[in-house]
């Protein structure tokens, strides 16, 4: 077997193939058949379709963080008046993704997954409401 035939071999394994055939002769008459389903000599791999995705729910992932001051300053504010604070704080949210796959080639669907996603936002934190 030649160095081609070995290396076209090795290729179309650690590409998932179930059947590879180096045939003497003509190197160009490498045959890779994925799952043993397509006809000998046609090199072709299973084209896999995202066809839908499925998310877990969004959740607080950590403390908030960022977080400006206070505002108004409890010392600014008059003495037995009301006042609301407010404040801007980043939180991180996490949430799993899980893709459908779909290959028309072979007529089968797999999941692929789950893979973690994040993302940080900025938002205004719930007023705190100060009576006297």
């Amino acid at each position: 077997m030649n160095t081609r035939k070995l290396t076209l071999g090795i290729i179309a394994a650690l590409y998932g193939a179930a059947n590879v055939h180096a045939l003497e002769g003509d190197p160009s008459e490498f045959i890779y058949k994925p799952f043993g389903v397509n006809p000998v000599g046609e090199a072709v791999a299973p084209d896999w379709t995202v066809v839908n995705r499925q998310y877990t729910p969004w959740v607080n992932d950590g403390s908030v963080f960022n977080c400006s001051a206070w505002s108004p300053p409890v010392n600014l504010v008059n003495l037995d008046e009301d006042f609301t604070q407010t404040r801007t704080c980043s939180q991180t949210q996490a949430r799993l993704r899980t893709d459908e796959l779909k290959s028309e080639r072979l007529s089968q669907t797999r999941f692929d997954g789950p893979y973690p996603e994040s993302v940080s936002y900025t938002h205004l934190t719930l007023p705190t409401i100060y009576s006297v």
